[in-house]
């Protein structure tokens, strides 16, 4: 598979491809799935897909390079590329000895004629067969109840009802993580664990310490590719389930319900860990489930709502935040220092201590600016300082000079020239780590793994 790194692939898109050729193919047997799946490509390759999708034979390559304008062949090969990394096109050799590329056969016919018979698809998602059994009153067949596509009766729920629950779900887990709370599920729990989140005695690993400051949209990311990883070690029809339920998230409408009974067993055990996620919603309505904005929100067709701005940042290195969540406070005292709390207002200093203390823990520079623009208040001028954004970049590099080798060994010789044979063996065994001379005594540090080697070697100097 072509490198993919500087290419604009969604994190979601990047998971699917990855996978062998035989799951995506027949993942993408199902036309929901399908569609959604080709919604996370790039522009160009969506137009190049669409282009060729009428188009049944073999094209020439020579073809497919003269459609890009001039100077835009860089922009076409990499759509070209991302396409094969897809497995959306095959390549295969034409009579006169050119290759030539096609849209592979079975991701045609479901573009062109919908859902293809796949071993993973619920009978009871499948169209009535022709004859139809219908009462005398009716010729036409009864909607199924079971279908997603059946929005006759599904249920609605509130804008403001979803983007509650999902900001409070994830809220709950950031509370526990951050010790605000001591409750959290048990399954949720050890998906942070296996999220490589949390220790396990629950203290946070260095991850742990860059997720609590992340956007919201990387957090639950970075928790649904960690719970579909597990299913790499199941059966890939657990996988391909799993895969086709998340892509089905992405084709439905935002505020509306569908029925649970429309899902295959394996999607069900899903509902779970996504209500957890606050990426569906059920409420009381157990037999339906409703796709928030989260979820919509890796597939571009629903923007995630941007919380009001609460703090301010002053040239002094003064930080006021204007909140009264305590989760908010808890994230600050992350890379400041608190010099005072009142109801609805806290006040910060961003110190070199704190700072180095973040880094340390884990935390990158990055990490940290980007949770200051991303929650900078309007009162203000609505940016950091540039010489506190400089000073940080400052006290990191001054953090970055400073290098420590761990397990060292130290000695100090009285003679200068047994320093220098030491010196000289230490650095043949590629072990020396410093020298520090003095009027009286000479230092050498040797790292600890040329330590039995080393000393070998020194005692035997000595004796000679």
């Amino acid at each position: 598979m072509a490198e993919t790194n500087d290419q604009n692939y969604s994190n979601l898109l990047q998971f699917i491809i990855s996978r062998d050729e035989s799951i995506v193919i027949e993942l993408l047997k199902d036309a929901d799935a399908c569609r959604t799946f080709i919604r996370l490509l790039t522009p160009l390759s969506q137009h190049f897909l669409f282009r060729m999708l009428m188009i049944p034979d073999l094209l020439p390559l020579s073809t497919i390079r003269g459609w890009a304008p001039p100077g835009t062949e860089a922009k076409l090969a990499d759509a070209f590329n991302q396409l094969r990394d897809c497995h959306i096109i095959i390549l295969n050799r034409l009579q006169n000895g050119e290759f030539g590329a096609q849209i592979h056969p079975e991701i045609r016919n479901v573009l062109l004629h919908g859902t293809s018979s796949s071993k993973f698809q619920s009978s009871t998602s499948q169209k009535p067969q022709f004859p139809f059994h219908v009462k005398p009153s009716n010729i036409f067949p009864e909607p199924s109840s079971n279908s997603l596509d059946d929005l006759t009766k599904a249920p609605e729920v509130s804008p403001e009802t979803l983007d509650k629950w999902s900001s409070t779900q994830l809220d709950k887990i950031l509370y526990w993580m951050l010790k605000l709370d001591e409750k959290i599920e048990p399954g949720m729990r050890q998906l942070l664990r296996d999220s490589n989140l949390i220790e396990i005695d629950n203290e946070l690993t260095k991850e742990g310490h860059q997720f609590v400051l992340a956007d919201r949209r990387s957090q639950i990311w970075l928790i649904v590719r960690s719970y579909l990883s597990s299913f790499l070690q199941d059966t890939s029809s657990d996988l391909i389930s799993a895969l086709r339920f998340l892509l089905k998230l992405g084709s439905l409408q935002f505020t509306r319900g569908y029925p649970v009974s429309s899902l295959l067993e394996p999607q069900r055990k899903l509902l779970e860990p996504f209500c957890s996620l606050g990426l569906v919603y059920q409420g009381n309505m157990k037999n339906y489930f409703f796709p928030t904005r989260i979820v919509l929100n890796f597939f571009g067709k629903e923007q995630l709502s941007q919380s009001e701005g609460w703090l301010l940042i002053d040239t002094n290195f003064k930080i006021t935040a204007y909140t009264s969540s305590p989760l908010h406070v808890a994230l600050l005292k992350k890379f400041t220092l608190i010099t005072y709390e009142m109801p609805g207002f806290t006040s910060a200093y961003l110190s070199p201590n704190s700072f180095k203390k973040a880094l340390k823990e884990g935390t990158s520079l990055s990490d940290i600016i980007r949770f200051l623009k991303s929650n900078l208040s309007s009162k203000g001028d609505g940016i950091i300082p540039p010489d506190v954004e400089h000073q940080l970049h400052v006290w990191k590099n001054q953090r970055d000079r400073i290098k420590t080798t761990p397990n060292c060994v130290m000695r100090t010789f009285l003679s200068r020239d047994d320093a220098d044979a030491a010196h000289e063996i230490a650095e043949k065994n590629m072990g020396f780590v410093a020298r520090f001379d003095s009027n009286d005594n000479y230092t050498i540090i040797t790292t600890e793994e040329i330590e039995e080697e080393f000393a070998k070697q020194l005692k035997a100097l000595r004796n000679s």
